[in-house]
């Protein structure tokens, strides 16, 4: 169910429980004056919605709710789950989270409750549903904001009944149990459901260390606890009104749930957004394109960013002029509808007191940070319906992402413990983006079609299909064969990149026989026979060229060196130095009417800098202008134009070649043959739609 795309929306979240009446109406005033046209309201305001059980008191709501209306601001309505208040939560222990030493955790905080607890569940859907009954038909309302970057968790005894059932659907029976989790290692056989807790602290060598599959399938049951109780937040405020689109805040790469289970609870994904000042702006880029990718390359909104200094981080960088109006637009031309922020006034006190915000604690607006915000917030106003319009361009390009992967990874004790997915991950995604050819990132259970290449950065596990055993409707949804797709990409004609640690075990943590990568031995034409693995630019090992492939490549691999053995693949590279000398490392095989390459090391920028150039040249992938360093591109398509939007990620002035003339709107002058961009400079150009 997507918003309306008639505007950009650009806003704040804003919390007028923590002000006066008087304060309230100067705020809307204020918004105006800077252009601000949405903001989320009420996040954490549930102790002052209810401040004794079924009291409630809506007056600050009411008049806040119909000022913004009146000024033709746009309401994003929260559900206050993410904090208890106090009198629940001391009156109702079991609403208090168990954290993983099994002590129930004393009231504060955010994100503290029990996602399985019946008594939470009913308490939070009765506050919902009063909430929906006000103003759920209310003009004002477009959005549900339900919760707040959730991260619960909880070792309680009803998880810990809730998660044997869990196992009981997933796996059937004890024995199939025992062995997909191997519990015959360290004599941890269980003899029935029963026996099973949690994973509990993980300094001491407990059952979660010893078996790792209890401890991913532990990780999945809160995700699906946490999934739920959001799916019973957003049944509750549809049943008033099922017009109203929903959305929850996600929180970066956070190990803590899996995304994607949680968006596919939710009409549209948002993010928050918190890069250092210094953080390279690919890495933005593929967090954009990581949480476009949870609802198929839908738009998305950036629903929280900071425009200066944060109070959590290790220091209160302030943004420099320009930084936040090019990470505004470059998150819009990677799908983004919006531009907002957290927050719109400072608060005067707790633990977020010196977070940035539109209105600072001096409450001035002669201040250079109003001044660059009502200046983004009236260029968004101008264009945002010219833009809104248009959507992401799905790219040719694709990196695979799986949430239960990653935990896999990450949870294993080897091959090595220093691992590094996001480095490579990362590499692989800037190889492209720095050559403006279009790079998304792609669910394992999600729409393939249409993308051409398929990289699997250290995609440790691939999912058999055959678990769970029986689960909800939701956990039947992931019994997918990611192996069996895999080979029918290739066979089709896909290109299929494979790295360092892919396809080691399956959905239940169980490695894999008869070679790795499991199951795709016969794809990649190779088996992985050792896998070294050294630290960081300890042994670094060129690349040497096999002389009469039509790749040359060079550079080279670090920190992993698999020993591959080719059974039919071709000889690309191979190690340069030591005992390895002579070893094969890069390969390619041809199967079916595709091919698939494997890398056996970390390689390197320089090698991913040929290996992309070679294969643009293969398969006819185009850059969307020529590339300039430091220069991103990224194109969105509405019916009869494409849109470009090019940010100078610089702290210099650049030429960027342009084919032909382009209409520039935020200036609204015509660019012939080149654009010159200041530093930090942003452009968006309109040319007639292309293919």
């Amino acid at each position: 169910m997507p918003m309306s795309s008639s505007r950009l929306f650009f806003g704040a979240d804003y919390n007028p429980d923590q002000w006066s009446l008087a304060t309230i109406a100067e705020d809307v005033r204020l918004m105006r004056q800077a252009h601000v046209n949405a903001v989320s309201l009420g996040i954490f305001a549930w102790s002052q919605l209810e401040p004794e059980d079924g009291r409630f008191d809506f007056t600050w709501m009411d008049a806040a709710i119909e000022q913004l209306h009146a000024a033709g601001i746009a309401v994003f309505l929260s559900t206050p789950s993410g904090a208890a208040p106090r009198w629940l939560a001391l009156a109702q222990p079991e609403v208090r989270g168990v954290d993983r030493r099994g002590v129930r955790r004393p009231y504060g905080g955010r994100q503290s409750f029990c996602p399985t607890s019946p008594l939470y569940r009913h308490h939070v859907a009765r506050v919902d549903g009063t909430l929906a009954e006000r103003y759920a038909h209310h003009p004002a309302v477009r959005l549900w904001h339900v919760s707040n970057e959730v991260w619960a968790h909880c070792h309680c005894t009803l998880c810990a009944v809730g998660f044997r059932d869990f196992l009981r659907r997933r796996y059937d029976t004890i024995e199939r149990l025992n062995e997909r989790w191997w519990t015959c290692f360290w004599s941890h056989r269980y003899d029935a459901f029963d026996q099973i807790e949690p994973p509990f602290d993980p300094s001491e060598m407990h059952s979660g260390q010893a078996l790792q599959g209890l401890e991913l399938d532990w990780r999945r049951f809160m995700s699906r606890q946490m999934a739920e109780f959001l799916g019973m937040e957003v049944a509750t405020v549809k049943a008033v009104n099922s017009a109203i689109p929903t959305t929850t805040n996600l929180e970066g790469l956070t190990a803590a749930h899996d995304l994607a289970r949680l968006s596919d609870e939710m009409d549209i994904v948002s993010w928050d957004s918190y890069p250092p000042n210094d953080a390279p702006p690919e890495w933005l880029g593929l967090m954009h394109a990581y949480f476009r990718s949870l609802k198929d390359q839908a738009p998305f909104l950036l629903i929280e960013q900071t425009c200066g200094g944060t109070n959590w981080q290790a220091h209160h960088a302030v943004k420099p002029p320009g930084l936040d109006r090019a990470r505004s637009w470059q998150a819009i031309g990677h799908g983004s509808q919006s531009a907002m922020y957290f927050q719109w006034r400072a608060s005067l006190g707790g633990q977020e007191k010196f977070h940035a915000s539109f209105i600072e604690h001096h409450g001035r607006t002669d201040t250079r940070m109003f001044h660059e915000l009502t200046a983004l917030g009236e260029e968004m106003e101008r264009v945002g319906p010219r833009v809104a319009r248009s959507a992401p361009v799905k790219a040719r390009v694709g990196l695979l992402f799986d949430h239960e992967s990653r935990w896999a990874l990450e949870l294993s004790h080897g091959p090595g413990q220093d691992k590094d997915w996001t480095t490579v991950w990362h590499w692989h995604y800037r190889a492209w983006w720095q050559r403006n050819i279009p790079c998304d990132v792609v669910r394992t259970d999600g729409d393939w079609t249409g993308y051409d290449v398929l990289v699997c950065p250290k995609l440790y596990l691939l999912r058999s299909g055959t678990f769970p055993v029986a689960g909800t409707p939701a956990e039947d949804r992931g019994r997918i064969d990611v192996v069996a797709r895999l080979r029918a990409f290739v066979a089709e004609g896909g290109t299929l990149i494979g790295t360092t640690l892919t396809g080691l075990v399956d959905e239940t943590d169980h490695l894999f026989t008869g070679g790795t990568p499991g199951g795709l031995t016969e794809v990649f034409g190779l088996w992985v026979e050792e896998i070294d693995n050294q630290p960081r630019g300890a042994a670094p090992q060129p690349l040497v060229p096999e002389p009469g492939a039509d790749f040359i490549a060079a550079g080279t691999g670090d920190r992993y060196f698999e020993v591959l053995r080719p059974e039919g693949a071709e000889v690309i590279a191979r190690y340069g130095a030591g005992w390895l000398s002579g070893t094969p490392c890069i390969t390619r095989n041809r199967h079916g009417r595709g091919q698939a390459w494997y890398l056996g090391s970390d390689v390197d920028g320089t090698f991913l800098d040929r290996f992309c150039t070679y294969l643009s040249g293969q398969l006819g992938l185009a850059a969307l202008l020529p590339p300039v360093p430091g220069v991103e591109v990224i194109r969105r398509r509405a019916a009869d134009e494409d849109l470009l939007i090019v940010v100078n990620h610089t702290a210099s002035s650049v030429i960027q070649p342009l084919p032909g003339t382009w209409h520039e709107l935020l200036s609204g002058s015509a660019c012939d043959q080149r654009l010159s961009l200041p530093a930090l400079g942003v452009a968006v150009l309109v040319g007639t739609k292309a293919g």
